[in-house]
């Protein structure tokens, strides 16, 4: 790999005078480099919002490039060009393609005190290097890392790795970040339901329609509006303007919810919930709430000696103090008191707004590291690590977070909105690439009754992540869900997070004539959802195969299928492993299974289910356990002469080589035998 051109800068005080004592050091592992830098400015400080700026040629081999950058606090999302002078603010990662079709990845990181973003401006590309904190007389931190090769999959996983070796904060990768339990099943979210509107009776209400539809949610997250804010008492609720405004002025009064809505507390709301086989989850602001805490409130009472004041938008406003020590005194009262109420995990949003609370009072490094271990080591020690980190896709969380499991990586939901899901997938899938090799990404919550409900539901099957919806009252359709989980509500997860094929990395999908694929596996068998994003709403082309997935072929055969067209189709070799297919406009679902067909037989599992390899076990060509009834199907190139059920013969349809069995079985599972 070619080295990096590289050279650095740094600022000193308000008025960043140029200072020339900065120098870069380098590390090397395994083809990849690390880069340092290192200053002493003496008795003055370097500037907070830039301490250094390392300036990166462009390499001459590169073709085009990946960015995800977070244009505000709280989300990134892709951005696609051929000219690193046009790179976005607040660049977290960016893959350049080069023109031998190998990979460059250049990887900024968060360290103790400093974090670096990317950004072009018309001179070239630069690594930032800041604090937010202008007292720091020396620069002694990790920057970035970097390496290129062939498969951009292994390449972003193992930089990763090595950004975190270099780091030496004990963060650890996805693979060895225990995914929660309660996270393997269907949930629902309050939020886009009832907002203000959320209240015991509401929940309750919902909780009797899932039992009487038979839709197998097992979770509820109370999120904005449950809480105790006071000043939403008596003040006008009439339009979502009102509501918003009441929102972003709102602290946190008490740790109990709203007397108004929930008269007899969150406890017995919780028990009622569970008589309906629903568990309670609970959301809050990592501040208390969006403009902190209330100075009148019982919080304030009890915890006052936690909480500093912080000026903010011409008011004294209360949040919890930047130390280790505050931030888990706080978070342990928290949540010592949902596990009380029988809260089964949190959901912590506004993650990203150290700069908003705390620049100026300590190093944001610092600050982040206090906040995700005090955070953690509280829901670690009431719900078992059960968390969704939210509005948390900043440098400093994504660095700093050592053990949880779950990351948002997209905006809000927005129903009824094609140019909004365009947006969202985009956000979804290429967020998913960059920090999918740390945590396992939610695609965020939606609704089974809106127009875009099956693109929604397909890019969660192929997510590998939560699936959690939040129609309002009477509006919850099972059939939609049906296809994604068992009957318990068990998910039917792929094995990893689902990204973006090869050929679609560096491409942007609203510009370009071929469609956005998504990929994910379960054991052996891959799945490929695919979608026309065009924005001049013409056809675009798509082709499957197993080179834009670095799938080295098991057999000289593979079948695809396509779920919604019902194309069956066997592939060899010789055909590149490839099957073409044209996408006329974004309702056009697509979604393929790419199975092996070992010795002539592939078992595809339930017909019914988007990730049908999760439905079966104890394979072989003579045989197979469906671990819930349903129909089923295999593909055989020997004849069969029939196929028994529980020991019954079964019905069975055949196409081709393609077999349909129908199970009438009543038991739970079935074992399922086929005679040739």
């Amino acid at each position: 790999m070619a080295k990096l051109n590289l050279s650095v800068k740094s600022y000193l005080g308000e008025n960043s005078e140029l200072f020339d004592g900065a120098v870069l050091e380098y590390g090397e592992k395994d083809g990849f480099t690390s880069v340092y830098v290192k200053a002493d400015a003496g008795d003055k400080c370097f500037t907070a919002s830039l301490g250094a700026a390392i300036k990166i040629e462009e390499p001459e081999d590169m073709a085009r490039y990946l960015a995800v950058h977070r244009p505000g606090e709280y989300w990134c999302s892709p951005q696609f060009s051929e000219d690193l002078k046009e790179s976005l603010h607040d660049t977290q990662m960016l893959l350049m393609e080069n023109n031998d079709g190998t990979y460059t990845c250049i990887l900024p990181v968060c360290g103790d005190k400093y974090t670096c973003v990317l950004e072009g401006d018309e001179t070239g590309l630069y690594a930032k290097v800041l604090s937010w904190y202008d007292k720091l007389s020396t620069i002694d931190t990790l920057a970035f890392v970097y390496g290129s090769g062939e498969n951009p999959y292994t390449l972003i996983h193992d930089l990763t790795k090595y950004a975190a070796e270099c780091l030496g904060n004990y963060i650890v990768l996805r693979e060895d970040r225990p995914y929660p339990e309660v996270f393997e099943y269907l949930g629902w979210c309050t939020w886009d339901a009832f907002q203000i509107k959320v209240s015991e009776n509401n929940v309750l209400r919902k909780c009797r329609e899932f039992n009487e539809k038979n839709i197998p949610v097992k979770w509820a997250i109370f999120d904005d509006m449950w809480g105790d804010v006071r000043s939403f008492v008596g003040k006008p609720q009439n339009s979502q303007q009102e509501i918003n405004t009441l929102r972003m002025q709102g602290a946190l009064d008490s740790f109990e919810a709203c007397p108004v809505r929930f008269p007899n507390g969150l406890k017995v709301c919780a028990d009622k919930m569970r008589t309906h086989g629903v568990d309670l989850a609970v959301w809050h602001p990592v501040q208390g709430y969006w403009k902190g805490i209330s100075p009148t409130g019982d919080i304030a009472r009890d915890y006052r000696d936690t909480l500093i004041e912080r000026e903010y938008d011409g008011k004294t406003r209360l949040v919890p103090g930047i130390s280790k020590e505050n931030f888990k005194k706080y978070f342990e009262a928290y949540h010592s008191h949902m596990k009380e109420c029988g809260s089964v995990f949190m959901k912590v949003d506004n993650q990203s707004t150290i700069r908003q609370w705390y620049k100026g009072l300590a190093p944001v490094g610092e600050i982040a590291r206090n906040m995700h271990e005090a955070l953690e080591e509280t829901v670690f020690k009431y719900f078992d690590g059960a968390l969704i980190n939210c509005m948390c896709m900043g440098q400093e969380n994504i660095w700093n977070r050592q053990r949880s499991a779950i990351c948002r990586c997209s905006g809000d939901f927005m129903p009824e909105n094609n140019e909004w899901f365009s947006k969202h997938i985009l956000q979804c899938a290429y967020s998913t690439f960059y920090q999918g090799s740390i945590y396992w990404c939610d695609w965020d919550m939606w609704w089974t009754d809106d127009s875009n409900a099956y693109k929604n539901a397909l890019i969660r099957a192929i997510s590998g992540g939560p699936i959690y919806v939040s129609d309002t009252a009477e509006r919850s359709i099972a059939s939609v869900l049906r296809p994604l989980a068992f009957s318990d509500g068990r998910i039917l997860r792929c094995d990893k997070p689902g990204v973006p094929t090869k050929d679609c990395l560096t491409v942007n999908a609203k510009e370009s004539d071929k469609a956005l694929k998504i990929f994910n596996n379960c054991g052996d068998i891959y799945y490929v959802t695919a979608f026309n994003l065009n924005e001049q709403k013409k056809p675009v082309t798509v082709t499957v195969d197993l080179d834009n997935m670095f799938v080295k072929p098991l057999c000289d055969k593979y079948v695809i299928t396509e779920r919604f067209t019902g194309a069956r189709k066997v592939v060899t070799k010789d055909e590149g492993f490839a099957y073409n297919d044209t996408i006329k406009n974004i309702d056009d679902l697509r979604l393929y299974t790419i199975a092996p067909a070992i010795g002539g037989f592939a078992c595809l599992g339930l017909c019914e289910k988007y990730i049908g390899a999760r439905t079966v076990k104890d394979v072989t060509k003579h045989g197979f356990t469906l671990i819930e009834k349903g129909d089923c199907e295999f593909y055989s190139e020997a004849p069969v002469s029939k196929v028994l059920v529980d020991g019954k013969p079964a019905v069975i349809a055949k196409n081709g080589d393609f077999y349909t069995v129908k199970i009438t079985s009543e038991a739970k599972s079935a074992k399922v035998a086929i005679i040739y």
